[in-house]
């Protein structure tokens, strides 16, 4: 492996549609990875534990367009010193 880089095989992946909100919290925040693979299309597969619910079948392909993706996270005080 280049770069000592650990190479992980996802335990399942969402469908997340056009529009949508996906919200993390709990055990699928502090115990799951989770990312974006920077690729330019997706092909469905049966690692998508949300086909039926989105309404796409396996082997369907589908174009990346734009998205945007903004985080907000609580993060506890940990500094004592005032910087504003």
């Amino acid at each position: 492996m280049e770069n000592h880089e650990i190479l992980r095989k996802p335990d399942f992946s969402l469908v997340v549609q056009r529009g949508s909100l996906l919200i993390l919290q709990d055990e699928m925040y502090t115990n799951y990875l989770h990312g974006i693979a920077p690729r330019r299309n997706d092909v469905m597969d049966e690692s998508m534990v949300n086909l039926k619910e989105c309404g796409v079948n396996i082997g369907e392909s589908y174009d990346r367009q734009l998205r945007v993706s903004l985080t907000f996270r609580v993060i506890e005080k940990v500094m004592k010193a005032k910087i504003f």
